[in-house]
């Protein structure tokens, strides 16, 4: 039986009012997105994308979307991890090409397993999530348009004077829910991130507590 705090936690970090700001990059970002209401923007733009997808490809899998678009799929050996990032997989926009590095689909089933997610994410499905992940980001770069570009924010450097900044995250908080509706999750795939990146014990206790002050504030 798995007794991972995960299973303790895990309601509160899939809430959609939760996650999402938990992949922002900083408490002061976090604030902006918030106030601008861009979280949701992200969350509905994913799920737009992936009921439109559906609406032209209704009974097809990511790779063979991914095939009528003419998009690549490739498979590596090679290690994903570097330093503290741990990518599954990636696309090349020029030529247009997706990497799955298939030596990170154990650690993606560990995962879930010592989380209590193995229903959520069931080994056989795990590749699927992955090349839909990779889906959007062509779509948002070949179709769609990157929410990151469409909803920049203004940063004040001194004075006057200051620069736009676009926020990466929110393009993933956009993946994470194109991924959910185009494959039918009960949750967020980006769980699987958070645990990846928060097993030890001081981080997970960090996020909690993140997560807690979202929630309570939501």
């Amino acid at each position: 039986m798995v007794t991972s705090p995960w299973i303790e936690t895990k309601e509160l970090l899939v809430d959609d009012r939760v996650w999402p700001y938990l992949i922002l990059p900083d408490e002061p970002t976090v604030k902006r997105v918030a106030a601008e209401g861009l979280v949701p923007k992200a969350l509905a733009a994913g799920r737009d994308a992936a009921l439109q997808v559906r609406r032209d490809y209704p009974a097809a899998g990511a790779k063979e979307v991914l095939a009528d678009l003419g998009v690549p799929v490739v498979y590596s050996t090679e290690e994903s991890q570097v330093s503290w990032r741990h990518p599954r997989s990636s696309y090349r926009r020029d030529p247009p090409q997706i990497e799955v590095f298939v030596r990170a689909i154990p650690g993606m089933i560990e995962t879930a397993q010592e989380a209590g997610l193995g229903n959520e994410f069931p080994e056989d499905r795990l590749p699927e999530l992955m090349l839909a992940h990779e889906l959007y980001h062509h779509l948002a770069l070949t179709r769609l348009g990157r929410l990151s570009a469409q909803y920049r924010l203004w940063q004040r450097l001194i004075g006057p004077i200051g620069r736009w900044m676009e926020v990466l995250a929110l393009d993933e908080v956009a993946a994470h829910s194109f991924v959910r509706e185009f494959c039918q999750l009960a949750i967020s795939p980006a769980i699987l991130d958070l645990i990846t990146l928060h097993r030890a014990p001081e981080r997970l206790e960090s996020l909690v507590r993140r997560a807690r002050a979202l929630h309570g504030s939501s």
